[in-house]
């Protein structure tokens, strides 16, 4: 069974976009504005707020440029080896209950921390099944080139 718009047509492929460190969707946003604009015809974006809120931002050049509240997927646990495996673990709880509400997904694309937990969500996919397969003709249009 494939998805299709109400015309009949194939429906776009919904990528979940996670955006870096101590940023927010608005910087994801404008980071992924060329990407968005040359896929939308097979792709639409959907930009998940990560768990932790943070008033600071990444760096000064965000922070002037883009409005708090700024967001981390985990902190920073330089010598604590069970908070961090307990924070990221909660990440991975807090993306699975974003994907069963606002999905379906078909695809993750990551910046930054963000990249990380991409990755880390689909090495989690066979257990997780959080991301749904395609119509074969938007998977191989997303692999061309």
């Amino acid at each position: 069974h494939h998805s299709t718009v109400p015309d009949g047509g194939p429906a776009k492929a919904r990528v979940l976009c996670l955006h870096g460190w101590r940023t927010n969707p608005s910087v994801m946003q404008f980071q992924a504005q060329d990407l968005s604009r040359r896929l939308s015809e097979v792709c639409s974006m959907h930009f998940m707020a990560a768990r932790v809120e943070q008033s600071e931002a990444c760096d000064p050049m965000i922070g002037a440029n883009f409005p708090a509240p700024y967001y981390e997927h985990w902190g920073l646990h330089t010598d604590d080896e069970e908070a961090m495996n307990e924070d990221i673990c909660a990440t991975v709880r807090y993306t699975a209950d974003f994907v069963a509400r606002n999905g379906p997904f078909h695809a993750i694309v990551g910046f930054s921390q963000g990249a990380g937990l991409a990755s880390l969500l689909v090495a989690l996919q066979q257990r997780l099944r959080l991301l749904q397969s395609m119509a074969p003709k938007l998977v191989r249009m997303s692999s061309a080139e």
